[in-house]
């Protein structure tokens, strides 16, 4: 008996989900309602049936008003009650309701955060090593004499040192201000190295130049980058670069020194080894 009770129950609480759920509003708790449904159900059945017996028990003249005021006055009150409780409880389930989207809401925005960020370094990643192919075309296509690709930086860097001692020792007959003398170095023999060379080395350090300004402004400032952009270089260039960086300065060397393009260098590479100190 008690089986054929719960499996009724259950059969009519299905019932009654179906009937107060739409379809697309997914799974809902409504168990709370079809009790409170039940209840009413329980209480009206149990007010007709005591009214009724009442009556028959106490049959009067006028027994039909008498058994409707009765019955009206004890069960309107119940249903009334039991109307607000489901009010509450439906107020309620909809909170529930409406705090479950808000988590669902908050991890759709997280995950697409997310997602824009991982496009984003997909995005960067891409540019930057297109960028590093582009630039070890420019060394491939650096020439010196009859030497090319990055054996050509070597005679690159002999020049620039001999231009370097030239105007060391200008300066040094003209009695140039000791506190000038290295600046003034520096900036006449890269001029002279530029004016000659101007036309083999500058679309190198053009693009060059291109990607640090993107690996400097990438707001991630991971060290991978950083270090797969260092091991581009060898010491010639390094050469290069520290002078490239001391004579324009500003952002240039600032930017060189932040990335750390110029560490490690073979200071054997240097006439002037105290020139590492200039760049600012």
């Amino acid at each position: 008996m008690l089986n054929f009770v719960k499996n009724y129950m259950e059969k009519l609480f299905i019932w009654f989900e179906e009937f107060v759920s739409p379809e697309e509003a997914g799974n809902l708790n409504v168990r709370p309602l079809f009790g409170l449904f039940m209840l009413g159900g329980f209480l009206v059945v149990s007010v007709f049936v005591f009214d009724l017996v009442l009556t028959v028990m106490h049959p009067a003249k006028d027994w039909h008003g008498a058994f409707g005021d009765f019955f009206g006055g004890i069960v309107n009150p119940i249903l009334t009650f039991l109307s607000f409780m489901g009010l509450l409880i439906t107020i309620v389930m909809q909170r529930v309701e409406l705090r479950e989207t808000r988590r669902e809401l908050e991890k759709s925005a997280k995950a697409l955060e997310e997602q824009s960020s991982h496009f984003k370094l997909q995005n960067f990643e891409s540019s930057f090593f297109k960028m590093i192919e582009i630039q070890r075309s420019c060394v491939a296509s650096m020439a010196f004499g009859s030497v090319s690709g990055r054996r050509a930086f070597s005679g690159f860097c002999k020049t620039l040192n001999s231009f370097l001692v030239r105007e060391n020792v200008n300066l040094s007959s003209r009695k140039a201000q000791h506190e000038l003398v290295d600046e003034l170095r520096i900036k006449n023999g890269w001029r002279n190295f530029w004016d000659q060379y101007q036309l083999e080395v500058s679309n190198y350090f053009s693009n060059l130049m291109v990607l640090i300004r993107f690996l400097d402004g990438w707001q991630e400032n991971d060290r991978v980058y950083i270090e797969i952009l260092r091991s581009q270089f060898c010491d010639e260039e390094r050469v290069l670069l520290l002078y490239y960086g001391i004579y324009h300065g500003g952002y240039i060397g600032q930017s060189i020194i932040r990335l750390g393009l110029v560490e490690g260098l073979n200071l054997n590479k240097l006439t002037f080894q105290k020139d590492t100190s200039l760049l600012k």
